[in-house]
Order: C-alpha cells, then sequence, then structure tokens
C-alpha cells in the first residue's frame, strides 16, 4: 500500500456520529482534513518506511477532563476529532471534457459529467478512474465521506480504514473509537482528543470487496484462490501422475476463463441480476450502497453470459471475464505444442494426488489476476477448461494419443458474498478410463425350416455312396 487518504472532521464539544453510531446526524463537513495523502513515500519516490503528510496539523487543545496537559492548564471544552480513511490513495483533479474520453464510454462520461457539476462531489480526472474510484464526497458535503467505486478499471483493492489502537489522551485514557453502524465488531477513529506527544491515529484496513481466484497460500502452506487437479478412476500401475519424467499420462492446460453471468431467470423466467457494476462506500459505517444493472426490456435471458465490465486490465477482460494469463509452468500447455513425447520431458501436467495453483510462481499480483465483487452480490459464472490429455504409447505412430477437449460449467454461488472474504475455486477434471470386457459365444448348430419344423441341417458326404444297379 503505498498511502491512504484521510477525512477528518473537527466537532469541538459535538460528537460526530448520532446515537452512538458513526452516522453524521450533525451536518458536519471534512473541515480539519480533506482527502489527506499519508504514506511512507517521499516525493523523491524513496520509501522512508516511516508514515507522513503534509501540511502538518495539530491537536485541538481540550479532552474530557478540560486539561490540555494534565499539568494545571485548562481549556474551554472538550475538541473532538473524528478521522476516516480509505486506501489506495487517490488524488482529486479536475475531470477532464467530456471530448477527451480516451475511450471511455458515452455511460460513463455522463454519469462523470452530472458528478463534476455537483457541488457535494469531487471527481477524478479520467486518467484516475481506471483505479475504479471515480469520484468522493467534497470537501463542502454534509455527511459521511463517501468513495464511489465502479467496477470498469483495473482491479484495485479498495480498503477501508478501521479503528487499530490509539494513543492515550493527556489523561492516560484509552480511546477505542465509536462501533461502525453496520459492523459492530468493527470501530472506526470517531469522537478522539488531544493524544500524548508519542500518540497516533492507528488504522486497520480491511477489503472492502469479496474476491474470487489469486495466487495464496493457506495457513498449512498449500495452494489456494484458484487451484486444479485431476480425479482419475483409475491411475494405472505405471503412472505417476505429476511427474514429469515417468507419468504415462500428462493433462497439460491451455486456457482457464471465468465469464461472469450478469443475469439469470428467476422463476417466472424474468431476468434477475446476479451482480452490480458500481456501488458507493461509506467510510464511517462501512456500508456499500449498490446500484442497479438496468435490465433491458424483454430480455430474452438463457442463462448465457452477458457482457458486464468488471475491468479492462490484461487479466479481466473488458467484458468481465477472467483469464489466467500466465499458468503455472508445471501444467502449462508448451506454447508451440509437442511433437514427440520427449517434448513433455520438463512438463509434469496436472497432479492427481493434490491440488496446485493455475498461477505462474513469478506472477506476484495476485488482485489483478482475480475478479472483485460487491459484497451482498450473489454470483454467477461459467468456468471453461481447455485441456489436452496424451498417454505415452509406443504403438502408434506418434507415440502418444492425444486428445484436446474444453470443458465449461456454470458455478452458482447460494449464499451472498461477505466483504473482507475471499472465495476459493479448486477446478477438478474429471478422468474415466477406458475398460474392455468380452465373452466367446459358444457355437450354434445350424438348421432349416422354423418352430416345430426347424431340423437340424446336416451335409452327408459318401465316401464313396453305394451303387445298388
Amino acid at each position: 500500500m503505498l498511502g491512504f487518504g484521510v477525512f477528518a472532521y473537527h466537532t469541538g464539544s459535538s460528537t460526530y456520529g448520532a446515537d452512538g453510531k458513526s452516522t453524521n446526524g450533525g451536518g458536519f463537513t471534512p473541515n480539519f482534513m480533506y482527502n489527506q495523502m499519508v504514506s511512507t513515500w517521499d516525493e523523491s519516490g524513496h520509501n522512508t518506511n516511516k508514515w507522513f503528510y503534509s501540511p502538518i496539523k495539530y491537536w485541538p487543545n481540550g479532552n474530557a477532563n478540560t486539561s490540555p496537559d494534565n499539568a494545571g492548564a485548562t481549556a474551554d471544552g472538550i475538541q473532538n476529532v473524528s478521522f476516516f480513511a480509505y486506501a489506495p490513495y487517490i488524488p482529486v483533479t479536475q475531470i477532464k471534457a467530456t471530448d477527451e474520453n480516451g475511450g471511455w464510454s458515452k455511460e460513463d462520461l455522463d454519469m462523470w459529467d452530472t458528478m463534476k457539476d455537483n457541488p457535494d462531489y469531487a471527481s477524478m480526472s479520467l486518467d484516475d478512474v481506471s483505479a475504479g474510484l471515480y469520484a468522493m464526497s467534497g470537501n463542502a458535503y454534509t455527511g459521511d465521506p463517501t468513495i464511489f467505486y465502479r467496477n470498469g478499471g483495473n482491479n484495485i483493492d479498495l480498503l477501508w480504514g478501521t479503528m487499530k489502537s490509539n494513543g492515550e489522551t493527556v489523561n492516560g485514557n484509552t480511546q477505542d473509537g465509536v462501533a461502525a453502524d453496520d459492523y459492530a465488531t468493527k470501530s472506526v477513529n470517531e469522537n478522539l482528543t488531544k493524544m500524548k506527544v508519542n500518540g497516533t491515529i492507528g488504522f486497520n484496513f480491511i477489503h472492502t470487496m469479496a474476491q474470487i481466484g489469486g495466487r495464496f497460500t493457506d495457513a498449512s502452506g498449500n495452494p489456494s484462490g484458484i487451484t486444479i487437479k485431476l480425479d482419475p478412476d483409475e491411475t494405472g500401475a505405471a503412472n505417476t501422475w505429476g511427474d514429469a519424467e515417468n507419468a504415462e499420462t500428462k493433462v497439460t492446460v491451455k486456457s482457464i476463463i471465468i465469464a461472469p453471468i450478469a443475469f439469470v431467470a428467476d422463476a417466472d423466467g424474468k431476468a434477475k441480476e446476479t451482480l452490480s457494476m458500481s456501488g458507493k462506500f461509506n467510510l464511517a459505517t462501512g456500508k456499500w450502497t449498490l446500484d442497479e444493472i438496468e435490465i433491458p426490456d424483454g430480455m430474452d435471458v438463457n442463462e448465457a453470459a452477458i457482457p458486464y465490465k468488471i475491468s479492462n486490465s490484461s487479466a479481466v477482460s473488458y467484458d468481465g471475464t477472467l483469464k489466467i494469463d500466465y499458468l503455472a509452468e508445471s501444467i502449462k500447455e508448451p506454447e508451440n505444442g509437442i511433437s514427440a513425447w520427449s517434448d513433455l520431458s520438463e512438463v509434469a501436467g496436472v497432479p492427481a494426488d493434490k491440488a496446485v495453483s493455475v498461477y505462474d510462481e513469478i506472477e506476484s499480483n495476485a488482485i489483478q489476476k482475480s475478479i472483485l465483487l460487491f459484497p451482498g452480490t450473489i454470483p454467477t459464472f461459467t468456468v471453461t477448461v481447455n485441456y489436452i490429455v496424451r498417454t505415452k504409447d509406443d504403438n502408434l505412430a506418434k507415440g502418444y494419443s492425444e486428445v484436446e477437449q474444453t470443458i465449461s460449467k456454470k458455478l452458482s454461488f447460494t449464499k451472498a458474498v461477505e466483504m473482507n472474504k475471499r472465495y476459493n475455486l479448486n477446478l477438478i477434471l474429471g478422468l474415466t478410463s477406458l475398460k474392455f470386457t468380452a465373452t466367446v459365444t459358444d457355437w450354434q448348430v445350424a438348421t432349416t425350416g422354423t418352430g416345430d419344423n426347424a431340423t437340424t441341417v446336416t451335409q452327408e458326404v459318401n465316401l464313396p455312396i453305394n451303387v445298388s444297379n
């Protein structure tokens, strides 16, 4: 994380939230900090490993005991300041003119053009929109700080700054913040007062989206994210699946595609939305408000994938299809194919005894190679795997048999995906072995005629025949 943005509200003796919850009931504006960048990187591009920001701000004097130093000085009352944060930091700049669209759709431009004329919102430039964060509440907006996000740019992992731990007040009191409106287990840095000199405002950032895919390992060191394995009904006495040197059958993968289905048919045969394209995130409450996808009138719903823009990055295509660009070397089909069994000498193939990651180990950007979804949605996908099964056979002209096949299956979640949760996919390729059975049928006696008139056919051979006359 290169940096995060902070909104700060100085509310004096008033508390920010209403009824003990993080909802702006007083009509406050971010009058202390607005989209303030906090980063460890200096202007020269060096990582200082220390969080800093500019310009430096100073705590208002005043706390619950009205003493700003606990050493005799007094203040005229409590001075509350509330802090809300998101990451990664995106600068607010004037949106470009609509004729400088850079290839963005008219729908997008119309939406951003409307926002730029609304004083309650601050829009990003179109160059910054590719990050997925396209607008935020303005510096004069009297309400909770809000981030507008659209799954129309790169898969940027939008993070929400919840309370970590905060420095003590000058009186030695802890400051635990306020429980977020929709997440009782999460608190935000709300209604804080002056801290001791070494006190810091702590943020623990959590993922605001749900994630499918990516390359990870679990607590036991096993691969997770998107994995693959074989499920053969017969292993064969001489077959060691996934052994580059000794395996007699190898399965290599040419492509893996995960295509979202934006609409499916409900019980009445009408179009039902399964995904959302955009929404806004409340930094005070931790709540998403999602926009609905407009369903065309009379749309024929056949449960085929409907084009849906999740990302225009190299990993996730413009219509929302995730294609694994960098397959693991151990399972990947050689780029130029093969002409002899020896061409597979360094390819292990998909194993049967364990699941392995489909991603190349050198691919470090797990977020880019995954799908991010809004929490609360119940996604449906079509998963398609194109693979080749080869078995070594010296009796064949090529020295092996070869079958390429493409298998697709619809995957429907039964429950809504949740914020800050990652969902794994394990792709299992079933292999059914050919089996033979044989019998020998007994000789049948030749007959002539049918039914009761049937008689056995017997050919008489006289060696020689008797002659009577």
